[in-house]
């Protein structure tokens, strides 16, 4: 890759290159595992020139740069505290299956109201 960036992830709309500490995301469409998140077309209504390493690119505002920044963080969080809570789950499902197994016979046995 040009100017000493590698390419450290790319997916179907998106491009991380990095080089030493710097990271650039170049996105079609904001995506997070492939689904996209928010609409590309409509972000560039929230764009602007700005200048990197002595080049000019377009890039977001700030105000638009921080919201698409908090939404990843959010969902990264949800994501995180999701993988928690199934582990712990999983733990006490091996730590006491009898009592499990006991959870599962009531739920089936009791009729809906």
């Amino acid at each position: 890759m040009g100017l000493g960036y590698r390419v450290a992830v790319k997916d179907p709309y998106c491009l991380t290159l990095t080089k030493g500490g710097s990271i650039i995301d170049l996105y079609v469409h904001p995506s997070l595992g492939r689904a996209i998140i928010i609409n590309g077309q409509r972000l560039l209504e929230h764009s602007c020139t700005k200048e990197f390493n002595g080049t000019e690119v377009r890039s977001l505002k700030g105000y638009a740069e921080v919201l698409v920044t908090a939404f990843h963080a959010i969902y990264k969080e949800l994501i995180l505290r999701t993988k928690r809570l199934l582990h712990s789950r999983e733990m006490d499902v091996q730590q006491n299956p009898k009592a499990c197994q006991r959870a599962q016979t009531v739920r089936k046995t009791s009729k809906p109201p």
